[in-house]
């Protein structure tokens, strides 16, 4: 099978380059949570939502400054028709990024372009390399998302960190069109595959499926059907030329062979002379 144009840029560079900036006081026990939703689907468009949560007293420390980045960030996802909206609970508070994606191509860009937060000195950075791949047939498309997640501290990783940030964790939801063909771990629920990390871990991502290439099959089914219907409406036409019998007047017969003996005999001579006598 062909591949498409919706590939990576030539320079071979990943573009689902993650690179995420929290910066988080350690007094405030600061914690984050990522959650990523990607849905494929069998053309290689889709939607794509980003959910990033901060401890409320976190987000209370650094309101201001931390809203106008959120909304700086939520006004170029509005741009290129996305929505975005802020929820709160008793201990989080959440901003949500929606946007939809019309290739492959897109979505990869949409994961390089990611907000920067800049809230401290102190950083957790999470440098997911994630990429949509499409090959495209004349009857099925072959799709592949792969690369890695992961939540990784910019120092030293101690049982204090771990204490700090034991709540943070990166999680990426992703579900394929068609019939999943491979997946590499992360927990299967139907077509969906999720994987999930917490700080200071890594995970490999490699989920693959095929679906039918409308694009190709409908026009085919379109042109077999037209075919189909054409020659029904000629062998309707034809029947209807056919001339119709009046049915007063019967079908003609074709003539029967008679049989040796349905012929009529001739009487002899001699039979006459004996019928004289």
């Amino acid at each position: 099978m062909r591949k498409t144009s919706r590939r990576a840029s030539a320079s071979g560079a990943p573009l689902g380059v993650f690179v995420l900036l929290l910066a988080l006081v350690v007094a405030l026990s600061g914690c984050v949570r990522i959650d990523r939703n990607i849905h494929v689907n069998d053309d290689g468009s889709g939607t794509y939502a980003l959910t990033i949560g901060f401890k409320r007293d976190l987000a209370t420390v650094y309101g201001p400054a931390l809203v106008n980045q959120m909304t700086e960030y939520g006004e170029s996802v509005k741009a290129k028709g996305g929505t975005y909206g802020r929820t709160d609970d008793d201990t989080y508070t959440y901003w949500t990024f929606t946007r939809p994606f019309r290739t492959p191509d897109d979505l990869n860009q949409a994961l390089a372009n990611l907000p920067s937060v800049t809230l401290g000195s102190s950083t957790l950075s999470s440098q997911d390399q994630l990429k949509l791949t499409e090959n495209s047939g004349p009857f099925v498309n072959d799709f592949r998302l792969a690369g890695t997640i992961s939540l990784i501290p910019d120092g030293q990783v101690n049982s204090t960190t771990q204490d700090l940030f034991k709540d943070a964790h990166n999680t990426l939801v992703i579900t394929m069109p068609g019939m999943l063909t491979s997946h590499s771990g992360g927990t299967q629920s139907g077509n969906t595959i999720t994987y999930t990390v917490g700080y200071a871990q890594t995970a490999e991502v490699n989920v693959a499926s095929r679906a039918v290439n409308w694009k190709t099959v409908t026009p085919a089914g379109l042109v077999a059907g037209g075919l189909l219907g054409a020659l029904a409406v000629i062998s309707l036409f034809l029947a209807l030329r056919r001339p119709k019998r009046d049915p007063r007047n019967p079908a003609p017969q074709s003539p029967q062979m008679m049989a040796p003996n349905d012929y009529p005999t001739t009487p002899s001579l001699t039979d006459s002379n004996q019928g004289w006598r």
